[in-house]
């Protein structure tokens, strides 16, 4: 006669839809953050030329670098919580489910987001299309 052992198929997939839910809405709101950078900029640059005030690019720069440093948060977090849900992926199904939703936290520093290219390349492009905008405001 064999034991035969529990099988934790069920809560597993739970478990995981749970993270990819979260790693979903870290996504969603990474975009809407970009999306929200993308109108103060051109915003920005539009009133700064009809008010020819080059004060206002400088302004908006500062709330675009400070967009561009939520989005690396957001990013960070959702790679973090990919990583769960590769460690929880990989269990084996005899274990059961812990629903964990704390996120592994190795090898994803604020910094090295930063220089992602979904990151530097949006902000950064967007802040030298502004310091190039400077020069045309005030004339």
């Amino acid at each position: 006669m064999s034991v035969s052992r529990p099988d934790y198929t069920d809560l597993r997939i739970r478990h995981l839809d749970m993270i990819q839910g979260v790693i979903s809405r870290m996504s969603m709101n990474s975009g809407t953050i970009k999306r929200y950078a993308v109108v103060i900029s051109a915003a920005a640059v539009s009133f700064a030329k009809f008010a020819k005030e080059p004060m206002i690019l400088w302004l908006s720069m500062t709330v675009v670098i400070l967009f561009a440093l939520l989005d690396a948060r957001y990013l960070r977090l959702e790679r973090c919580y990919r990583d769960l849900f590769d460690i929880v992926r990989t269990e084996p199904a005899s274990k059961k489910p812990d629903f964990r939703l704390t996120p592994a936290q190795d090898g994803h520093s604020i910094c090295v987001v930063l220089y992602s290219w979904s990151v530097l390349g949006l902000y950064g492009a967007m802040i030298l299309f502004m310091l190039a905008a400077i020069r045309f405001v005030g004339k």
